[in-house]
């Protein structure tokens, strides 16, 4: 599935990037949103260029103030991937080079102390109702704990159907899970009763929305929002900012 809206010129070569991925079994989410911010660059700053060229992919690649090399990297990989699509498919196209952004640096996990875990709980049941998004102060703290309680992986929860939850036996059914596999998962007596009283609440919000975790449209989370609010219940709770992780790096 295409998530995003292609419409420059290479248009035609980032979709079949992105159908030739997912017919691997790759969900390949991220990395659209990737290609499309390439595709905003090309439009501003090449376009009238029909040619992958290695001026273009180059100035892509250039390291950007306060970029770490895992970022870096990250922006990197799908258009080095696009131009080793275009040469497959008989198009002349510059393929990004490995090695450019060096030896990645470790990345060292943080373990939460029981003081953290009560005050950055503490802050997502904090936040508060927005009219522009009308159930994030609901998702927010059932998601965060589903994914600590349960040890899901961020996409996981995300991509969580409606149908996919069994309120009665507490069950969750995890698509396409690391490996490509589905597995099922017993939630918590407490975490079941939790999810029932939030299902109540956000179904009279999004009573349409198939997942379980609408966002502000009532479709899926995408990793960088649901990033970016980590980042803030981790700010709101006054947690040093040390090693804070990278929820949208574990999808």
């Amino acid at each position: 599935m295409i998530n995003c809206i292609f419409s420059g010129n290479f248009k035609l070569y980032i979709e079949g990037l992105i159908k030739e991925k997912q017919a691997l079994g790759f969900l390949y989410e991220h990395s659209q949103t990737l290609l499309a911010a390439f595709e905003r660059f090309c439009i501003e700053h090449y376009s009238e260029e029909t040619e992958l060229t290695r001026d273009m992919c180059m100035r892509w690649a250039e390291r950007r103030p306060s970029e770490c090399n895992a970022t870096l990297s990250n922006r990197i990989i799908p258009v080095r991937q696009l131009g080793k699509y275009m040469q497959r498919i008989g198009i002349q196209a510059f393929v990004i080079p490995d090695g450019l952004t060096g030896r990645r640096n470790k990345y060292v996990p943080h373990f939460f102390t029981r003081e953290e875990l009560y005050l950055f709980f503490r802050a997502a049941d904090r936040l508060r109702y927005t009219p522009n998004s009308p159930a994030r102060h609901l998702v927010v703290p059932v998601m965060f704990r589903l994914l600590y309680t349960c040890g899901l992986r961020p996409i996981e929860a995300r991509q969580l159907m409606v149908s996919d939850v069994d309120l009665e036996t507490g069950t969750l059914y995890i698509r396409e899970s690391k490996g490509h596999t589905d597995r099922v998962i017993v939630v918590s007596d407490d975490m079941r009763a939790l999810c029932r009283i939030y299902r109540k609440k956000t179904v009279s919000i999004f009573s349409e929305s198939e997942y379980f975790f609408p966002n502000h449209k009532g479709m899926i989370y995408s990793p960088y929002l649901l990033d970016k609010t980590f980042k803030q219940c981790w700010n709101s709770a006054g947690i040093p900012p040390d090693n804070v992780p990278h929820l949208v790096y574990m999808t």
